[in-house]
């Protein structure tokens, strides 16, 4: 708990290992590892979290490239059933090809950031 603007590590360090247990079941007793390990982790957060959603916890607030990110990320470890591009791309290549597309966006009067928060 805190203490006059402190807080007392024991309680600290006691919260963290607590967490490291639930969410790691399979590393601190003798429960049988999951076949897929960020799967049930994922699993596991969600539950504690109350989460229903894969998107439940991704703020909106974030910019739309990097709110892509996480829904993507999620999408991938919870095994979303949707087809998500998995070919290799470069840095240089990723930064030509979002420009191009803004650039597109902008000639035909869209709105790249708000058609990428619509998807």
């Amino acid at each position: 708990g805190e203490q006059g603007g402190r807080f007392d590590i024991n309680e600290v360090v006691g919260g963290i290992v607590a967490k490291l247990v639930a969410r790691h079941p399979y590393v601190f007793s003798d429960e049988e590892v999951p076949e897929d390990l960020d799967a049930a982790w994922e699993a596991r957060k969600a539950a504690v979290k109350g989460r229903t959603s894969s998107l439940d916890g991704i703020a909106y607030s974030l910019s739309s490239v990097a709110r892509s990110v996480k829904v993507i990320s999620r999408a991938r470890t919870r095994g979303v059933g949707v087809k998500l591009a998995d070919e290799p791309i470069t840095a240089a290549e990723t930064g030509g090809q979002l420009l191009t597309l803004i650039a597109r966006a902008q000639a035909s009067g869209v709105d790249a950031d708000q058609a990428l928060r619509d998807r």
